[in-house]
């Protein structure tokens, strides 16, 4: 078994949770090699996509950023 090869590709739905941290779209909240993301916000009836920033190499964490300037939600506070 290896990861080379010209199978298929494998596609996984997987959730967690983020938070917003800033106003510029940045959700703090994974990283194989993502095709695509999409945030979900609580009241918000559509998802929105969003892309990896950074992720860390010391903890279970990453920056990941969306367009939510028209969703009307808050960021966290630090």
């Amino acid at each position: 078994m290896s990861l080379t090869g010209s199978g298929p590709e494998v596609h996984l739905d997987a959730f967690g949770t983020g938070f917003l941290v800033s106003t510029i779209g940045q959700i703090q909240g994974l990283e194989p090699t993502i095709a695509e993301m999409t945030a979900y916000f609580p009241g918000i009836t559509h998802g929105i996509a969003i892309s990896t920033e950074k992720v860390s190499s010391a903890a279970d964490v990453a920056i990941l950023k969306g367009n939510v300037s028209e969703l009307g939600i808050k960021q966290v506070t630090c």
